[in-house]
């Protein structure tokens, strides 16, 4: 599976950014002077900018094709988190933020529809074993935050190295892609060329809606990606700020999550075909919800990361799963399913950094991530009402 590896080297990328910024963010946020309600704002712009990314990405990837999406998405987001260690204010800290969330919202788009490619052409559940590169970079990017944390290295030389090294693979990777197999009948005879270009407006006016269970999915993938950044974007603070943990030890939160849900990423597609769709969402929503649980409960650093470890298996199959089902959507090219499933995902960064920061600065952080428990319980009741509509108008699994 060739088109496979290639595919992991461009998924480590965007995990490998996220995972180096969120490690460091006590002390970017010490560097610019940052509360945690302008960190809210920060964070606010790189979500803006991934859902202009996302909205594009489709159109993009049209004109272009989905090698320079990659390669261009992963230049961006590596180079921004970067620039990010000379950042000297708030402001210049959300530009750079918008960069890097613009170059993740192509890679993010790019990527899964070069995953469903794969799993098209093998005709094999992969899409979670793709997810894993994820979380190998992420995983990678906040060990490393940690060990320059505790040698009392600055973000500096700890953006710029693993950065360094991870772009060649790059062109490596770039050949090794897939290019989309041809739909049955488009290499016939100029009578069915003729006929498919006759057929092409009727077939982007079917495309135009987006059926409302395509929204229902999106929804799901919005709260998983929100829960995610609880252990992500606020795991490292609030172990430094709300549990007292040394920023050292306090990187090592979203390593903790990164590890866990890379090692169930390798093997969910085999649960999958185990458990079927449904019940491993729903067995994993209520996973997450005891791992939080935890997190706000333990009044120990190790317990604390324990249950950093749980939400990463339990959040783990949830987004590739329903990933994974963007080519199975009737009337819904897979560029634009996977466009609407990534933009529904992202949303959420539009409206809860700025939450929880606000209610962080005013009610303390604990209390604001304790949102997070609600939602995987919606998350949990939506499995059944949208996967289960979704499978039976499908008719089966694909698998």
């Amino acid at each position: 599976m060739a088109g496979a590896t290639g595919l992991h080297a461009f998924f480590i990328v965007p995990g490998l950014a996220y995972g180096l910024f969120v490690s460091r963010l006590p002390a970017l946020a010490e560097q610019v002077n940052a509360r945690s309600d302008a960190l809210g704002l920060v964070l606010l712009c790189s979500g803006l900018a991934a859902v202009t990314g996302l909205t594009a990405a489709g159109r993009v990837i049209g004109w272009i094709g989905v090698r320079t999406v990659l390669v261009a998405g992963s230049f961006a987001a590596l180079g921004a988190v970067c620039a990010m260690a000379l950042a000297s204010s708030v402001l210049h800290l959300a530009v750079l933020a918008l960069l890097c969330g613009l170059g993740t919202g192509f890679l993010d788009v790019a990527m899964n529809v070069q995953g469903v490619e794969v799993e098209r052409q093998y005709a094999r559940p992969s899409m979670n074993l793709l997810h894993a590169g994820f979380n190998i970079g992420s995983f990678s990017g906040s060990i490393l935050g940690s060990l320059f944390a505790a040698a009392g290295i600055g973000p500096d030389l700890n953006f710029l190295l693993p950065s360094a090294a991870i772009l060649p693979t790059q062109l490596w990777a770039t050949p090794r892609l897939l290019d989309p197999l041809p739909a049955p009948g488009a290499c016939g005879s100029a009578k069915a060329d003729e006929a498919g270009r006759a057929a092409r407006p009727q077939r982007r006016a079917l495309i135009s809606a987006v059926p409302w269970f395509v929204v229902g999915w999106g929804l799901l993938a919005m709260i998983a990606y929100v829960v995610e950044g609880v252990a992500a974007e606020w795991g490292s603070l609030y172990m430094h700020q709300g549990k007292g943990a040394p920023e050292s030890v306090a990187a090592l939160a979203y390593g903790a999550y990164s590890v866990c849900a890379v090692t169930c990423r390798l093997f969910a597609d085999r649960l999958r075909l185990v458990l079927g769709d449904a019940r491993l969402m729903f067995i994993g929503a209520l996973t997450a919800f005891v791992g939080l649980s935890t997190v706000l409960l333990s009044p120990w650093w190790s317990l604390t990361l324990a249950g950093y470890a749980l939400m990463g298996v339990g959040l783990a199959p949830i987004v590739p799963l329903i990933f994974s089902h963007a080519s199975s959507f009737e009337d819904v090219a897979v560029e634009k399913a996977t466009s609407v499933l990534a933009l529904c995902a992202y949303s959420g960064l539009l409206l809860f950094p700025p939450l929880f920061g606000f209610i962080a600065e005013h009610a303390g952080l604990g209390r604001s991530i304790s949102i997070a428990l609600a939602l995987l319980v919606v998350l949990a009741a939506g499995t059944f009402a949208i996967m289960r509509r979704s499978l039976a108008r499908a008719g089966a699994s694909r698998f």
